[in-house]
């Protein structure tokens, strides 16, 4: 595989790893190597009751895991984490925190 920033010799050459030059791990023999990505997290408040909400408003609010009014979760960054939020903003109240921070 020939990356733009290696020459080509290098690009061929076992010392000059993808995983070695990005500061991963080199992985075991007969593994893949695996990309690490830093996640971010959501904290997703709830601040609005499913009382009278349509049920599908009711079973978003379950599947991110709320069970009473201001509750806080934790929840990470990711596409359908974000879909579940845009269906239901009005009763949501969220912001982004780092990966090590604590509440």
């Amino acid at each position: 595989m020939r990356v733009w920033w290696l020459p080509a010799a290098a690009s061929l050459s076992r010392k000059f790893s993808l995983s070695k030059l990005n500061g991963l791990p080199e992985p075991a023999s007969g593994q893949a190597l695996i990309y690490y990505r830093i996640m971010a997290k959501l904290e997703v408040t709830l601040v609005r009751s499913t009382a009278t909400r349509p049920y599908f408003h009711r079973k978003i609010v379950a599947a991110l895991g709320f069970h009473r009014l201001h509750e806080t979760r934790v929840l990470p960054d990711n596409a359908a984490t974000r879909g579940m939020i845009a269906k239901i903003p009005h009763m949501l109240e969220w912001k982004e925190v780092k990966e090590g921070a604590s509440r």
